[in-house]
């Protein structure tokens, strides 16, 4: 009985550091293992909830790829790419909507568990909006490469009334 039990502590005190903030960053390995097919990310920085591209080509081993996000601080599995039989995979990984601004360590773990992953960092930074006016402008069915018009157009000819007007009634005051 005793023995049971330290079996089980000791099982759930190994998952447990294995499954801890940070473990995974200690067994990072590199971009150029075979096992991985040399896999690239791209890009490398953008918004929370945008994307980015994961591939590799002619992996040794015939595994499904895990995507894990922030294995230095909370690891979290953001998707799983499948790989086909000729060691290939790719796919697009959406960048949790929830990441603050910031680094990440993004590792790639083979489903079988075999061989270090490979990992790769990440910025999140905020998006800047370039196209403040497009919406705008696109509802008043203009070319989205102009800036909204701000109605000064239609102050110079109502300067032109406007001066007409006060010189017809100066003229008419001399001529009395």
């Amino acid at each position: 009985m005793k023995v049971k039990i330290l079996i089980i502590f000791t099982t759930v005190l190994l998952a447990s550091a294995a499954l801890a903030p940070g473990a995974m960053a200690q067994s990072c390995g590199s971009a150029d293992e075979p096992a991985y097919g040399y896999p690239s990310l791209s890009p490398t920085q953008g918004p929370a909830g945008s994307s980015f591209t994961v591939t590799g080509t002619a992996a040794t081993v015939n595994s499904n790829v895990g995507v894990w996000w922030d294995v230095e601080g909370s690891p979290q599995l953001i998707d799983t790419l499948v790989m086909d039989a000729g060691g290939n995979y790719s796919g697009d990984v959406i960048v949790p909507a929830d990441a603050a601004d910031g680094t990440y360590t993004v590792a790639l773990l083979l489903t079988t568990g075999e061989y270090n992953p490979p990992c790769f960092t990440f910025t999140v930074a905020a998006a800047v909006q370039t196209d403040a006016y497009t919406p705008a402008i696109a509802a008043q069915g203009e070319t989205p490469s102009v800036l909204p018009s701000t109605g000064l157009m239609l102050l110079v000819p109502a300067a032109g009334l406007a001066s007409a007007g006060l010189g017809s009634l100066v003229l008419r005051r001399r001529k009395r």
